[in-house]
């Protein structure tokens, strides 16, 4: 416990170096903890600390040693939705999000592709509750899908995946401007790109005038 907090003061503080070796001891003590004791509140405290892992060592742009620390905490998640289906799916989500996000930096693409689908099964069930939280989460993993797909030059599937960001975050706009706005303007120059590589100008070029229009409507409120 002490090294834990130690491991997540040094990262409130930047110090990552220092968070990485103190969560790193904190893991150490945590998995013979968890091979002793058959407990699932254990498993997923130390599938937190791995995933916490990953992200401090993410800032530190160690993307491989990155990806080693959240695989296993993937691994935990998956085995405690098969005990609590109920729990955890925003954690597994969530993690298979980062990992594909570290792939992306390695330029795996294939690989980060098929981690974004993953989490797109699991953000499609969780968006059935409808709330503005779970749409967007629905809609930031289409958008990061859809670029993976981009860099793979599979630019119908962008397409789509883009359309199907940009749709939930039009929703979400008409609720909360503020929050939204921004995200949709995102999702809409991201899906022009793609429309103009497959020579869909016309229709590029009809979001990119909507775009525009929708910022001017923006300076006109501020």
């Amino acid at each position: 416990q002490a090294q834990h907090s130690l491991g997540f003061f040094f990262y409130r503080l930047k110090q990552y170096e220092g968070a990485v070796k103190a969560t790193r001891a904190a893991i150490s003590i945590q998995i013979g903890m968890a091979e002793r004791q058959s407990d699932n509140n254990r498993v997923a405290s130390l599938a937190l600390s791995q995933f916490n892992l990953s992200k401090m060592l993410s800032e530190l742009r160690r993307y491989q040693e990155a990806v080693d620390a959240m695989q296993p905490a993937i691994e935990k998640y998956k085995h405690l939705l098969t005990i609590d289906s109920s729990k955890y799916k925003d954690n597994l989500a969530t993690a298979q999000e980062s990992l594909g996000y570290y792939f992306f930096e390695l330029r795996r693409y294939r690989d980060a592709v098929d981690m974004y689908q993953d989490a797109l099964r699991i953000r499609k069930d969780l968006a059935k509750a409808g709330t503005d939280e779970s749409r967007a989460s629905l809609a930031r993993s289409q958008a990061n899908l859809a670029e993976n797909l981009h860099r793979l030059g599979r630019y119908e599937e962008s397409v789509d995946s883009r359309k199907a960001a940009v749709e939930i975050y039009e929703s979400l706009v008409d609720k909360d401007p503020q929050a939204f706005e921004g995200r949709l303007v995102a999702a809409q120059r991201s899906l022009s790109k793609s429309l103009f590589k497959l020579g869909r100008s016309e229709e590029a070029v009809v979001l990119v005038e909507a775009i525009t229009f929708r910022g001017g409507m923006t300076s006109g409120r501020s």
